[in-house]
């Protein structure tokens, strides 16, 4: 049985186990991949150590990463604001169309609380400290009591934020 590194760019990107079949037969990496996937994997079942996701290879040889450059505090943030953007935009589509079928069906509570949550979602990254652990904290808080206020106004608005890991 043998374990394969995939590589992208002279880096593991994964580490692919062995598979057995229902009757514990190993199934060969050709029948599990097609030929040009396998083409960019290493057999790294007899190397003293196995690489790990993150390890380089020259063609010969992995090494192991070194630590990365501190990273520059803005980068961490703005990364952090694009994530909550997208999160974000994934939520006022639902509670668009929570308030669409509401405003349809004549339910002008759940319309309202959707308008509250909705204006809320928008200036939640307003008035933030400069730390990123303080953001992360703030932004948490905040988007939990929207998420209460929105659930306490019009218990429907839940759906709108299932699923969503900020």
């Amino acid at each position: 049985m043998k374990t394969y590194a995939l590589i992208k760019n002279n880096l593991v990107v994964e580490i692919i186990p062995p598979v057995a079949d229902d009757q514990g037969q190993y199934v060969p990496i050709d029948e599990r991949f097609t030929p040009a996937f396998v083409a960019s994997m290493v057999d790294v079942t007899s190397f003293p150590v196995e690489p790990g996701v993150g390890w380089s290879y020259d063609g010969e040889q992995f090494s192991a990463p070194v630590d990365p450059p501190p990273v520059d505090p803005q980068i961490a943030i703005d990364a952090k604001f694009s994530r909550l953007r997208a999160v974000r935009e994934e939520i006022l589509n639902r509670l668009g169309g929570i308030a669409g079928r509401a405003d349809r069906k004549g339910d002008k509570a759940t319309a309202d609380a959707c308008d509250v949550a909705t204006q809320s979602l928008l200036d939640i990254t307003k008035d933030l400290p400069a730390d990123l652990a303080e953001i992360e904290l703030t932004v948490l808080a905040r988007y939990k009591a929207i998420v209460s206020t929105a659930a306490t106004a019009a218990p429907s608005l839940i759906s709108a934020f299932a699923g969503v890991d900020l």
